[in-house]
Protein backbone atom coordinates (compact mmCIF):
# COMPACT_ATOMS: atom_id res chain seq x y z
CA UNK A 1 0.00 0.00 0.00
CA UNK A 2 1.60 3.31 -0.99
CA UNK A 3 2.14 5.90 1.44
CA UNK A 4 1.22 8.50 -0.40
CA UNK A 5 -2.52 6.53 -1.43
CA UNK A 6 -3.27 6.45 2.42
CA UNK A 7 -2.46 10.13 2.88
CA UNK A 8 -4.50 10.93 0.02
CA UNK A 9 -7.42 8.66 1.57
CA UNK A 10 -6.76 10.17 5.35
CA UNK A 11 -6.40 13.59 3.77
CA UNK A 12 -9.71 12.89 2.24
CA UNK A 13 -11.81 11.58 5.40
CA UNK A 14 -10.26 14.58 7.50
CA UNK A 15 -11.99 16.93 5.04
CA UNK A 16 -15.16 14.80 5.01
CA UNK A 17 -15.41 14.72 9.05
CA UNK A 18 -15.06 18.80 8.94
CA UNK A 19 -18.13 19.26 6.41
CA UNK A 20 -19.86 16.78 8.51
CA UNK A 21 -19.29 18.86 11.64
CA UNK A 22 -20.68 21.94 9.94
CA UNK A 23 -23.54 20.65 8.66
CA UNK A 24 -24.43 18.59 11.74
CA UNK A 25 -23.60 22.25 14.28
CA UNK A 26 -25.55 24.21 10.91
CA UNK A 27 -28.71 21.40 11.19
CA UNK A 28 -28.71 21.83 15.71
CA UNK A 29 -28.58 25.59 15.07
CA UNK A 30 -31.28 25.62 12.70
CA UNK A 31 -33.68 23.38 14.54
CA UNK A 32 -32.97 25.82 17.93
CA UNK A 33 -34.74 28.56 15.73
CA UNK A 34 -37.47 25.99 15.38
CA UNK A 35 -37.81 25.53 18.86
CA UNK A 36 -36.87 28.36 20.78
CA UNK A 37 -39.37 31.26 21.60
CA UNK A 38 -36.99 34.77 22.02
CA UNK A 39 -37.28 35.66 18.46
CA UNK A 40 -40.23 37.32 16.34
CA UNK A 41 -42.63 34.85 14.92
CA UNK A 42 -44.43 35.73 11.67
CA UNK A 43 -48.31 36.14 12.10
CA UNK A 44 -48.83 35.95 8.72
CA UNK A 45 -49.81 32.58 7.35
CA UNK A 46 -47.99 33.33 3.87
CA UNK A 47 -44.91 34.23 5.75
CA UNK A 48 -44.71 31.07 7.69
CA UNK A 49 -44.69 28.92 4.61
CA UNK A 50 -40.82 29.85 3.96
CA UNK A 51 -40.66 27.76 7.21
CA UNK A 52 -40.65 25.14 4.56
CA UNK A 53 -37.24 25.80 3.82
CA UNK A 54 -36.16 24.57 6.71
CA UNK A 55 -37.10 20.74 6.03
CA UNK A 56 -35.80 21.19 2.43
CA UNK A 57 -32.34 22.57 4.06
CA UNK A 58 -32.21 19.64 6.49
CA UNK A 59 -32.45 17.10 3.98
CA UNK A 60 -29.61 18.70 1.89
CA UNK A 61 -27.84 18.44 5.46
CA UNK A 62 -28.73 14.84 5.75
CA UNK A 63 -27.77 14.25 2.41
CA UNK A 64 -24.30 15.80 2.87
CA UNK A 65 -24.08 13.44 6.40
CA UNK A 66 -24.69 10.76 4.32
CA UNK A 67 -22.22 11.29 1.69
CA UNK A 68 -19.69 12.70 4.46
CA UNK A 69 -20.06 8.27 5.82
CA UNK A 70 -19.91 7.33 2.30
CA UNK A 71 -16.14 8.55 2.11
CA UNK A 72 -15.42 6.73 5.39
CA UNK A 73 -16.57 3.74 3.90
CA UNK A 74 -14.47 4.02 0.91
CA UNK A 75 -11.19 5.09 3.37
CA UNK A 76 -11.73 2.02 5.37
CA UNK A 77 -12.39 -0.02 1.75
CA UNK A 78 -9.18 1.07 1.15
CA UNK A 79 -7.54 -0.02 4.23
CA UNK A 80 -8.94 -3.26 4.93
CA UNK A 81 -8.41 -4.92 1.59
CA UNK A 82 -4.96 -7.07 0.54
CA UNK A 83 -4.47 -5.46 -2.57
CA UNK A 84 -6.68 -2.08 -2.83
CA UNK A 85 -8.35 -1.03 -6.35
CA UNK A 86 -6.65 2.61 -5.97
CA UNK A 87 -8.39 4.13 -8.74
CA UNK A 88 -12.04 2.80 -8.53
CA UNK A 89 -11.93 3.39 -4.70
CA UNK A 90 -10.34 7.36 -5.74
CA UNK A 91 -12.89 7.75 -7.75
CA UNK A 92 -16.23 6.62 -5.79
CA UNK A 93 -14.27 8.83 -3.40
CA UNK A 94 -14.47 11.63 -5.61
CA UNK A 95 -18.03 11.13 -6.38
CA UNK A 96 -18.67 10.92 -2.23
CA UNK A 97 -16.74 13.86 -1.72
CA UNK A 98 -18.25 16.16 -4.36
CA UNK A 99 -21.23 14.88 -3.15
CA UNK A 100 -21.00 16.13 0.50
CA UNK A 101 -19.63 19.82 -0.48
CA UNK A 102 -22.63 19.94 -3.09
CA UNK A 103 -25.61 18.64 -0.39
CA UNK A 104 -23.66 21.15 2.21
CA UNK A 105 -23.96 23.77 -0.30
CA UNK A 106 -27.63 23.49 -1.18
CA UNK A 107 -28.34 23.29 2.52
CA UNK A 108 -26.28 26.73 3.40
CA UNK A 109 -28.09 28.56 0.21
CA UNK A 110 -31.78 27.53 1.45
CA UNK A 111 -31.04 28.42 4.88
CA UNK A 112 -29.54 31.53 3.40
CA UNK A 113 -33.13 32.19 1.35
CA UNK A 114 -34.90 31.63 4.19
CA UNK A 115 -32.83 34.34 6.25
CA UNK A 116 -32.87 36.92 3.48
CA UNK A 117 -36.92 35.95 3.62
CA UNK A 118 -37.20 36.91 7.04
CA UNK A 119 -35.00 39.50 7.32
CA UNK A 120 -36.78 41.41 4.91
CA UNK A 121 -39.98 40.04 5.90
CA UNK A 122 -38.58 41.93 9.71
CA UNK A 123 -37.96 44.84 8.20
CA UNK A 124 -40.96 45.63 6.17
CA UNK A 125 -43.16 44.35 8.21
CA UNK A 126 -45.39 46.79 11.13
CA UNK A 127 -45.91 43.43 13.51
CA UNK A 128 -46.16 44.11 17.17
CA UNK A 129 -44.24 41.92 19.33
CA UNK A 130 -46.00 40.37 22.35
CA UNK A 131 -45.17 39.98 25.14
CA UNK A 132 -46.08 36.28 26.94
CA UNK A 133 -45.24 36.68 30.17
Amino acid sequence: MPVEAKIFFESAAVYSETLSGWALAILGGSALVMLQRAYVRPVSKLMRYAYVLFIVGWCFLARSIYFGTRVHEVQLAFLVQQKPDFVSLRDTLSEDLSGQVESLKFGLWTFGIWLFIYVGWWIWTDQEIKDDS
